[in-house]
């Protein structure tokens, strides 16, 4: 690798991790730039993976400082969402993967409809978003979002902090901030699933991946703090962001939109 192109990745790692400590979806343009330098594909989501999962840390350690990240949610969704992403990576060769993408691309305008709704004022250290789970929480609600979207991760991927965030935030009813944190921790809980998965198949560039950890730190650390600092209305934004490039990606890739 050239040291143009060197440059011109860590400049984007830094972009995705800002984006990732934000809203998620971050990952699609430094997994769109390793496709570009020629990387190949199973090589270049497995290095994006690796990447993404050393960056969160400084957002989820923002998070958790500032008290955005719901414990017990993780403790009854991190589970369900390690075994989704494993069955997802495990039957992701038995199944036909365009038909699946063009299915789940049909979900993201709705999904961006639900971010318009999301309201505009954020507490969430409301009395509201601490409350106990109810047992509906604990043992349908979490389970389900935890095995679908966990699924979801582990055989395609495409913006999934964001519809955690948005699964938590409606199904939960917690506050959007907080949901996001929370959304953040269980995205790494389950991406060390197929990290182990595509370190197993050595489809992980460590030199790369490495080299091109500390500019995604940095992004997710600012992120971050400007998404909890921000509210809401920040954010939002930038949830439809996530969603609109999940689908214009997906719909590229896979409705052979302009022969991607």
């Amino acid at each position: 690798m050239d040291f143009t192109a060197t440059v011109v990745l860590v400049f984007i790692s830094f972009i995705a991790g800002f984006i990732n400590g934000i809203s998620g979806g971050g990952g699609l343009i430094l997994l769109g730039a390793f496709l570009l330098t020629g990387l190949p594909p199973q090589a270049a989501i497995g290095t994006n993976k690796f990447i993404a999962i050393i960056g969160s840390t400084a957002a989820m350690y923002n998070y958790i400082k500032q008290s955005l990240v719901r414990l017990d949610i993780l403790i009854y969704g991190s589970i369900h969402i390690i075994l989704g992403a494993i069955i997802g990576a495990h039957i992701a060769s038995a199944i036909d993967e365009q038909i699946f993408a063009k299915f789940i691309s049909l979900l993201f305008p709705i999904a961006i409809i639900f971010v318009f709704y999301i309201p505009s004022s954020s507490n969430p250290q409301s009395l509201l978003d601490n409350r106990p789970l109810h047992m509906g929480d604990k043992y349908i609600k979490l389970p389900l979002i935890g095995l679908l979207i966990g699924f979801y991760n582990g055989i395609f991927g495409p913006g999934t902090i964001t519809l955690i965030a948005l699964c938590l935030h409606y199904f939960i009813k917690i506050d959007i901030v907080k949901s996001l944190g929370t959304a953040a921790l269980l995205n790494w809980v389950s991406n060390w699933g197929a990290v182990i998965s595509f370190n197993h198949s050595d489809y992980i560039i460590f030199s790369t991946g490495i080299m091109l950890t500390m500019p995604s730190i940095l992004g997710n650390f600012i992120g971050s703090k400007m998404a909890i600092r921000n509210g809401a209305p920040f954010i939002k934004k930038f949830l439809a962001l996530a969603l609109s490039t999940s689908f214009i990606y997906i719909g590229l890739k896979y409705w052979n939109i302009a022969n991607f």
